[in-house]
């Protein structure tokens, strides 16, 4: 099942003009084992910090989903970050 996401991801957020550097964590972490699977998840905050762009991959549209994300564009419409002071505004 990770897989065949992963390969729609992959599809997806392929960059055709330039080489992209992607982690990610069904690939990188073996989700079967639950040890390595806590170690790395304890660790997430600091691979997200040092990132230079975070894209979170929900999957192809399916049964509705074009709503929900419409309802999060909108909400994010409305507000203002300021990543240098790491503020949220509405």
């Amino acid at each position: 099942m990770y897989l065949s996401r992963t390969s729609s991801a992959l599809r997806h957020l392929r960059n055709q003009s330039q080489p992209r550097v992607l982690w990610i964590d069904a690939i990188c972490i073996d989700q079967t084992n639950l040890e390595e699977r806590g170690r790395q998840v304890a660790i997430m905050h600091n691979i997200y910090r040092f990132a230079k762009r975070v894209i979170v991959w929900f999957g192809p549209e399916a049964d509705g989903s074009d709503l929900a994300m419409s309802l999060v564009n909108g909400i994010g419409s409305k507000i203002e970050i300021d990543w240098v002071e790491r503020n949220i505004k509405p």
